[in-house]
C-alpha cells in the first residue's frame, strides 16, 4: 500500500481518510517530539525552516526511504503571517521581520515542492487572505 504525506499536521485529523482506506501517513509537525508511530500514523517532529527548505526536504526523503510509493501530500502551512485574520498584527511582525510574509509564503509553497518532487497530487489549506494574492486563488 502506498503513504501520504501531512506538513504542518500534528492532530492527524485530516489523515484519519487516509488511515481508514490502509495508506500509512506520516504526519510532519513542529509539535510532535521524535519519531513516534501509532499503527499507520507516524507522527514525525520537525520545525522546518523557510530559509533551509532543503534540509526539510532531506529529512522527509530520509524518513520516507522505505517507503515503496508516496500517493498523495497536504500541509496545514502556518497562517498566522498569511490569514486575513492576523492581519491586525502584520505590522508589528513586519517590524520585526521585514521577510515574515515572504518566510510564510516559502513554507506554503514547500508543500507543493514537496508534491511536486514526488510526482503526486498536493494541496494546502490557508484561510483567506495574502496566499492568494501572492501564490493564486484556490482552485
Amino acid at each position: 500500500m502506498s503513504a501520504a504525506i501531512f506538513l504542518y499536521d500534528y492532530t492527524g485529523i485530516m489523515a484519519q481518510p487516509w488511515l481508514d482506506a490502509g495508506y500509512t501517513c506520516y504526519c510532519f509537525d513542529g509539535q510532535h517530539e521524535g519519531h513516534t508511530i501509532e499503527g499507520k500514523l507516524h507522527k514525525v517532529g520537525i520545525m522546518f525552516d523557510p530559509l533551509n527548505l532543503a534540509k526539510g526536504m532531506s529529512f522527509i526523503q530520509d524518513t520516507l526511504k522505505n517507503e515503496q510509493k508516496i500517493s498523495f501530500v497536504f500541509g496545514f502551512p502556518p497562517c498566522d503571517d498569511l490569514a486575513g485574520s492576523g492581519a491586525a498584527h502584520w505590522a508589528a511582525k513586519a517590524a520585526r521581520n521585514p521577510d515574515f510574509q515572504q518566510h510564510a509564503m516559502a513554507l506554503a509553497l514547500f508543500v507543493r515542492d514537496v508534491g511536486e518532487y514526488y510526482k503526486v497530487p498536493w494541496g494546502f489549506e490557508n484561510p483567506v487572505g495574502r496566499l492568494s494574492t501572492l501564490f493564486r486563488k484556490a482552485n
